[in-house]
């Protein structure tokens, strides 16, 4: 009976420290769960904070780098109108260039134009006085006479034409209507040749008294 009661004693304070053994296991086991229940909380809050800082960084580096293309553009867009006012720059020094070459080839021939023109006043006063001067021996040694045949026709008589008949006259009509003088009607008639070179001679040369003495000889030599 003791016996008995010992190993019930025995088996009595067993079971008690086999409970107490679970109870401590079942806390720790609630303890690691709960720690591991937190732990995962946390990696996951991390993570979470993780990915958020990724995708911020990923949006600024989009940022940065649509910042930079647009940059970029806008740079490409400077180069091309830069590009664009350069060549412009330079199709405008290339006219101002020919416009001062034109200019000066132009000033060139006002130039020559001015010294021709002077020479010609000069020429032409030269001969107006020593036309004058012939006119007048003309008047008084050939016996010639200037009358209006029209309004733009101008007739030339000569007298002192032939020593044997002192009142024979010859006359040559000269139209000064156009650019060009055009010798008309003449007495006695002169060929179609000889009426040309003298028109080509006092048009090219304009030397008037010339002419005159060329068409006084020549009706002469008609008559004789």
């Amino acid at each position: 009976m003791d016996e008995f009661l010992d190993v019930k004693g025995d088996l009595t304070a067993f079971s008690a420290r086999f409970e107490h053994l679970i109870l401590e296991k079942k806390s720790a086991l609630q303890l690691a769960k709960k720690q591991h229940t937190d732990k995962v909380t946390r990696l996951e809050q991390n993570a979470q904070d993780l990915r958020n800082q990724i995708t911020a960084a990923l949006q600024q580096k989009l940022d940065v780098a649509e910042n930079i293309l647009a940059e970029i553009s806008r740079f490409l867009a400077t180069e091309t109108m830069v590009d664009g006012l350069e060549r412009n720059l330079q199709a405008a020094r290339a006219m101002e260039d020919a416009l001062s070459a034109n200019l000066l080839a132009k000033s060139e021939e006002i130039s020559a134009a001015q010294k021709s023109l002077k020479y010609a006043h000069t020429h032409v006063a030269v001969q107006e006085q020593m036309d004058v001067a012939e006119l007048t021996k003309f008047e008084m040694y050939a016996g010639l006479k200037i009358e209006a045949v029209d309004e733009d026709v101008l007739r030339f008589r000569f007298s002192n034409i032939d020593a044997s008949d002192i009142d024979r006259e010859v006359s040559c009509e000269l139209d000064v209507s156009g650019e060009q003088f055009r010798v008309g009607d003449t007495l006695p008639r002169l060929s179609a040749d000889q009426i040309s070179a003298m028109e080509r001679q006092l048009n090219e040369k304009g030397v008037f008294v010339q002419f005159l003495r060329q068409i006084r000889k020549s009706l002469k030599e008609a008559i004789e």
